[in-house]
């Protein structure tokens, strides 16, 4: 800030206060440089949440995949509904699918592969490349 003090002479007799113009353009460009570091921080910052949001949504995801596979392979060959609980079929049994609607047909069973020739005739969605020692879903 620039002062002028009065001349000895008498000329100028009030004091000048105030910025010059280069003063207020280098304040200028210094909070140009704040606000874009600030900015610049932010955006990365956002853009490490949504990352994060996404991998989360990804892991959960997949999580509840797990849940599901694993309590289905649990219930490999379970029939609730067997041979000793009579159920009347109330739907078209004419069809090719009758018993599906209680997967009597259609039940996730598990097949254990002693070698690499196994018994796979029930298995239909088996393409016989099985590896010895493994099982089936």
């Amino acid at each position: 800030m620039i002062k002028f003090k009065p001349c000895i002479c008498g000329a100028q007799n009030a004091l000048q206060t105030g910025l010059t113009l280069v003063e207020l353009l280098v304040a200028m460009v210094i909070g140009l440089f704040l606000v874009s570091g600030v900015v610049t921080v932010m955006s990365q910052g956002k853009d490490k949440f949504l990352l994060e949001q996404e991998f989360s949504i990804i892991q959960e995801n997949a999580r509840f995949a797990m849940d599901e596979f694993a309590f289905e392979i649990r219930m490999a060959g379970f029939r609730s509904c067997n041979s000793a609980t009579p159920m009347t079929n109330v739907l078209d049994v004419n069809s090719a699918d009758a018993d599906s609607w209680m997967f009597v047909t259609s039940a996730v069973m598990g097949y254990q592969a002693a070698d690499a020739n196994a018994n796979l005739a029930a298995f239909s969605g088996a393409n016989q490349q099985v590896k010895a020692g493994t099982d089936l879903i």
